[in-house]
């Protein structure tokens, strides 16, 4: 006696072929107008600092590391205010 296909069969018959999955297209890596190069890892594009080794998953952290990290420093100039404090030479 032959087997009867099951339902589940039969819709595994039915169904279609699924389509290969859409790779992600890969990031373009140096940007002349941005401070940081885009890597892919996985499927993740990875945010990287030109400065250091330092990256992210997310943009606005990578800016702040940038920010924080290399910005230039205001430079003393060797003379204080009436407050006592040293004044700084800003550009």
């Amino acid at each position: 006696m032959a087997q009867r296909k099951t339902t589940k069969a039969k819709a595994r018959a039915k169904a279609p072929a699924k389509a290969p999955a859409a790779k992600a297209a890969p990031a373009a890596a140096p940007r002349p107008d941005k401070p940081y190069d885009l890597k892919q890892w996985g499927r993740y594009t990875l945010y990287q600092c030109r400065l250091c080794p330092f990256n992210s998953l997310h943009e606005r952290v990578l800016l702040n590391h940038i920010i924080q990290r290399h910005a230039p420093q205001p430079q003393p100039t060797g003379l204080f205010g009436a407050d006592g404090k040293p004044l700084v030479k800003e550009d």
